[in-house]
């Protein structure tokens, strides 16, 4: 049960740190559709369940271990971000809603953004492999482990939901109405400054 309450208390720390996560959330509820955002939420929580999933394989071990097939797991990542902060940037919308690069078609494509965005996310793979699998080895304790996937996944959803409901209230909506492509600009350079960094640490990290 200690060990749980830690776990519960770093994925909540986690969650609180402003990251690709909360960007793409934010830039979702832009266009004032929470039930894409929804989508979005519940791909987000999805990404965090296949981390945990391969926690439990033992695949974040095996990359914590190999140089190689880390670094391009978070140079595919970084490339994710890039370009999630490059078609923020060239966005162009003047009205709420307009932010043609985040406005999902379909719940689907919303899903996959929020997957995708947790999945490939760099600082996500260095949370699960350096700060997770220490705390939870495969086949320790199958029970915990379990609990583990389903808490987390719960606190994800909740979490980003309650962000994505937060910010379709109308006084909210108001300050997005009047700043919202400021904001999705600010926040795109913020990603693509995040990604870019890790790269070229990364790269550094190869070459060097």
């Amino acid at each position: 049960m200690e060990k749980l309450l830690i776990l519960v208390g770093i994925h909540f720390l986690a969650l609180a740190s402003p990251g690709p996560d909360f960007i793409v959330v934010l830039r979702s509820s832009l266009s004032g559709k929470i039930n894409k955002t929804i989508m979005c939420c519940i791909g987000i929580a999805l990404g965090v369940a296949t981390h945990l999933l391969m926690v439990y394989l033992g695949l974040s071990i095996i990359l914590s271990q190999s140089k190689i097939l880390y670094s391009i797991v978070v140079v595919l990542g970084c490339l994710w971000l890039i370009k999630m902060g490059v078609l923020g940037i060239k966005s162009n919308g003047s009205e709420f809603g307009a932010q043609t690069a985040i406005n999902y078609s379909n719940g689907l494509t919303a899903f996959r953004d929020g997957y995708l965005t947790n999945l490939l996310n760099p600082k996500a793979l260095v949370y699960f492999v350096s700060v997770i699998s220490p705390l939870i080895r495969p086949g320790e304790d199958n029970a915990l482990f379990s609990m583990v996937g389903v808490i987390f996944t719960c606190m994800t959803f909740a979490w980003f939901a309650f962000l994505a409901l937060s910010l379709n209230t109308r006084s909210i909506k108001k300050v997005f109405e009047k700043y919202s492509i400021y904001i999705d600009h600010f926040f795109s350079v913020i990603i693509l400054i995040l990604a870019l960094y890790i790269l070229y640490t990364e790269l550094v990290k190869v070459f060097i």
